[in-house]
């Protein structure tokens, strides 16, 4: 296995590089740490999670243990939930107003707006929608709690149209067909044993790590192994095409906070080894 010192002598850590890798050490440490405590959420099953989580959370402006309570990750796709997307929106957006409105055991309605909308948006989600959805069924939340399902469903909606910006495509447990309660805990969760091919990373990740390489390194091939190695540890799959669409992101991220390749760095690194 790669270690970091050796692989602080490679490109890979390249001037201004070191305080990128220290943080991500920091971060892979406490993440398989806290997956051994067994106290994170039973929906966190490893490691490559945590770290999703916590980077999930790192971005939005989340504590590590708020995020790692808050947000989930379901094949490869971070969620939250609506209360969480809600405080976000009013956090993040100056101006930001929401509503809800006609709630009842059969329909709820949530209404916002942020300035420069010419008018506010609503959106509605009806018991209808929650048995078109398969949602309603017996014993479930829907029957037990369904004004409480149906204003945070409608209210989740309604922010995804008002402020992408803010969730950045980040859903609710929910809307990825987790089963959850009125308070928006996941319930069940399914998780497959082996990675299906709707798990594995996208094309569009293949091709952002292929870029990612190329500028970061002066000879990006073979890097792929090495750094997918050192990034995800024991976790790494055989196979760079076998990674999981959060395993990617997690590589991606990283690669991201290293700096691209340049003849200079690399002289002034030869000139700062010869001196020493």
């Amino acid at each position: 296995m790669a270690t970091e010192s050796s692989l602080a002598k490679t490109p890979l850590a390249q001037s201004g590089a070191m305080s990128a890798m220290a943080e991500w050490t920091v971060m892979k440490d406490q993440a398989t740490m806290l997956v051994k405590t067994g106290f994170l959420p039973e929906s966190i099953k490893t490691a490559e999670q945590a770290l999703a989580i916590m980077m999930t959370g790192k971005e939005l402006g989340i504590p590590p243990m708020q995020a790692l309570r808050g947000v989930n990750v379901i094949h490869g796709t971070p969620t939250v939930k609506p209360e969480l997307m809600l405080a976000l929106c009013v956090q993040r957006v100056p101006g930001f107003v929401y509503q809800f409105e006609n709630c009842s055991a059969t329909s709820a309605t949530f209404t916002a707006q942020r300035p420069g909308m010419a008018k506010p948006h609503s959106e509605t989600f009806t018991i209808d929608d929650a048995k078109r959805a398969g949602l309603d069924k017996e014993g479930g939340m829907y029957r037990k709690y369904p004004a409480n399902m149906l204003r945070w469903r409608a209210a989740g909606n309604c922010l995804h149209v008002v402020a992408p910006d803010v969730l950045v495509g980040i859903y609710t447990p929910e809307e990825l067909g987790a089963e959850v309660t009125e308070a928006g805990e996941i319930v069940i969760l399914p998780e497959p044993q082996v990675a299906q091919a709707a798990d594995l990373m996208t094309n569009e990740q293949v091709e952002t790590i292929k870029a990612l390489l190329k500028a970061k390194f002066e000879t990006p091939a073979g890097k792929m192994k090495q750094v997918m190695t050192f990034v995800l540890e024991d976790h790494a799959p055989a196979q760079g095409k076998d990674m999981t669409q959060a395993q990617a992101d997690v590589v991606i991220d990283y690669l991201r906070g290293l700096e691209d390749y340049t003849e200079e760095a690399t002289v002034s690194e030869a000139e700062e080894e010869a001196s020493a």
